[in-house]
């Protein structure tokens, strides 16, 4: 069954700051759907194949990318997953048949992944240790 709630959000016009629109507790700024789907697809697109995921929530994997990256920055706000970094692990993730490559660096003190980008090269991993910065990157330690 799908509920569908119908709500006309308060728009006020402001000379100086141009229109600004109600927040409502339910929905997130910017977003047509209420938390707890955008929190439900995020879960399921973890746990699921995309066809499943499309079709459970019957919203386009697109949508589903852009629910995904609402639901993350709002978890996860100001945090940099950078920061007090000591022991890190960097692997390599193959998708679509092993032909394409993710690099992916965890912090093994949180059991957290603190960084990931396309690719499985060198320069690839640069980018890791640039936006590590000098100052971060001598806090590593070797186990």
């Amino acid at each position: 069954m799908v509920c569908r709630i119908r709500y006309s959000i308060r728009r006020v016009s402001c000379f100086d700051c141009g229109v600004k629109v109600e927040a409502v507790p339910w929905a997130q700024s910017g977003s047509r759907f209420t938390r707890t789907f955008e929190m439900h697809t995020t879960y399921l697109a973890q746990q699921n194949d995309k066809t499943t995921v499309t079709k459970l929530m019957r919203i386009g994997w697109t949508t589903v990318g852009k629910i995904i990256h609402r639901v993350v920055a709002d978890q996860l706000g100001d945090i940099d997953r950078l920061d007090n970094l000591r022991l890190i692990g960097i692997d390599e993730i193959s998708y679509r048949r092993h032909h394409e490559y993710i690099t992916v660096v965890v912090d093994h003190e949180r059991g957290v992944v603190v960084w990931a980008a396309k690719g499985k090269s060198a320069a690839t991993l640069k980018q890791f240790f640039d936006a590590l910065g000098p100052q971060r990157l001598a806090k590593l330690s070797s186990p």
